[in-house]
């Protein structure tokens, strides 16, 4: 998650393709799609380590009862 933030923020704020203040080139599309793209595949890996975790994928039947 932490190379996936700086990454990012060298691409976007480094070489400049966040900011979109005079023409917008294709770079600044691939720059925003790789993002996207990027951030779906991680959150669905931390989705999928979070569900290993004891307690955390769903809920104790003791927990319900109450």
């Amino acid at each position: 998650m932490v190379l996936w933030m700086m990454l990012n923020a060298f691409f976007g704020i480094k070489l400049g393709l966040m900011f979109l203040d005079e023409e917008i080139t294709i770079w600044h599309g691939v720059y925003y799609l790789c993002m996207l793209v990027s951030f779906f595949f991680v959150m669905r890996y931390i989705i999928a380590k979070w569900k290993k975790v004891p307690g955390m994928g769903k809920m104790d039947d003791d927990a319900s009862r109450e």
